[in-house]
């Protein structure tokens, strides 16, 4: 487990943590990245460390929170006053290709840690970040849960295509995709096909 750091000077530290652990991450795999390397590389003792991070999978995490995080102070500033689904959903896809978000999916696919992305976006979605309530306001807070998490897990999928594809699609074509995925019936006519929906 990482310290939730309440004094800018330590959020400061452990950031310079994780920027120096992304750097080996793009240079090493996760599996050959030492705790001693990466405190000679951020220039702090193991001692200082172990204030901010008990393991090295605990920078992992830190990393992915704090990079999550940044999209909510991008989609803030990138919202108009009306909002409007695909414009949002473009906003998404536009962080995604930002220059720290591009660098961090190639050090997690480089190590087979892409999955870790899945994880942590359905965190963010459980730590209140979205307001499933206001969405889905007659549903109980179990399936309110499974519904957001069935949409995070493919909006996440379909960005880690996208972005294996190299983005070749517009942000604009992908929020549009993401648009009829979260709007319209998965299978709109499947009675056409013989299958009834209960």
């Amino acid at each position: 487990m990482y310290k939730i750091c309440k004094t800018e000077k330590s959020k400061q530290r452990q950031k310079l943590i994780e920027k120096k652990f992304l750097k080996l991450l793009k240079n090493k795999h996760y599996e050959d990245i030492t705790v001693s390397e990466l405190c000679i590389l951020a220039n702090v003792p193991r001692k200082a460390f172990y204030r901010y991070f008990e393991t090295k999978e605990d920078v992992l995490n830190a990393l992915l929170d704090h990079s999550l995080q940044e999209y909510e102070a991008y989609s803030a500033v990138n919202k108009s006053g009306q909002r409007i689904l695909k414009v949002e959903l473009k906003g998404y896809f536009d962080f995604w290709t930002t220059e720290h978000m591009k660098e961090l999916l190639k050090a997690l696919k480089k190590s087979n840690l892409v999955s870790n992305i899945y994880y942590h976006s359905k965190k963010m979605v459980e730590s209140g970040f979205v307001n499933t309530n206001r969405f889905l306001p007659e549903e109980s807070s179990w399936r309110q849960k499974q519904i957001f998490n069935f949409a995070i897990m493919g909006l996440v999928s379909i960005m880690l295509d996208w972005f294996d594809g190299g983005c070749v699609q517009s942000s604009e074509e992908m929020a549009s995709i993401a648009t009829r995925m979260l709007t319209t019936p998965l299978f709109p006519k499947l009675e056409d096909l013989g299958i009834e929906k209960e």
